[in-house]
């Protein structure tokens, strides 16, 4: 579930990520990590939330207008995808089992702090936060591309986001918590089946189109690759 969600949240086609030259060889490369690793005690390689779309949303560049906030089919950003970041990236974290010593010298607070952030920013970059932020917002506030709705329709909206979020959680924290990733998989039958009969395809069009600008007619549909993760 987490690599599905995770390649999701990284391909977005907001992102405008090309087809890498790799992007076969890398395929393989996890095939045999994955088939070969766990033999030996080692996890699966896998995307992992929040990090893996922090990591791609640190290679966007972005204008000032803040994601989100764009009007419909505006220009989205561009992801500098690159392959020595990841490297680079994966040597620190595995450098601590050559020298382990050094990681005694970093105070718990500052790991603390990390992960704080780590979770505060993958909150904070939701959708559904920043409709959450709506709930306390004047009307003349909101961003462009909810203009065409009434402010009641995206409350609604949200509300229901909420009341599914915190079922989610409340079976997570309950003795059925293994049983949570079920009552995920059952939120796809209620966006195709009973969020349709309470909203209108336009509504649903805005409400939960995420960042994704709408395309002109003339934009070919992009081709995105799982390199960034």
């Amino acid at each position: 579930m987490d690599q599905n969600i995770s390649s999701l949240l990284c391909q977005l086609p907001e992102m405008k990520l090309s087809r890498g030259s790799y992007l076969h060889s890398s395929f393989l490369l996890m095939a045999i990590f994955n088939a070969i690793g766990p033999m030996f005690g080692l996890p699966f390689v896998t995307g992992s939330l929040p990090h893996s779309p922090q990591f791609v949303r640190s290679l966007t560049f972005a204008d000032a207008t803040p994601m989100g906030s764009a009007p419909l089919g505006s220009s989205p950003p561009k992801v500098a995808e690159s392959r020595v970041a990841p490297l680079i990236m994966y040597a620190l974290i595995g450098l601590p089992l050559l020298a382990p010593r050094p990681l005694e010298l970093i105070p718990e607070a500052a790991i603390d702090g990390i992960l704080a952030y780590v979770g505060y920013e993958g909150i904070v970059s939701t959708d559904l936060w920043s409709r959450v932020v709506l709930l306390v917002t004047p009307r003349s506030n909101f961003p462009p591309r909810y203009a065409p709705l009434p402010a009641h329709r995206i409350h609604l909206f949200t509300a229901v986001q909420l009341a599914m979020f915190t079922l989610c959680w409340a079976v997570n924290l309950s003795p059925l918590g293994l049983c949570v990733a079920f009552v995920v998989v059952s939120l796809v039958p209620l966006r195709e089946r009973v969020l349709p009969s309470v909203f209108t395809p336009d509504e649903l069009a805005l409400l939960d189109a995420g960042r994704i600008a709408a395309p002109s007619p003339s934009d070919s549909p992009p081709t995105v690759t799982r390199d960034a993760l």
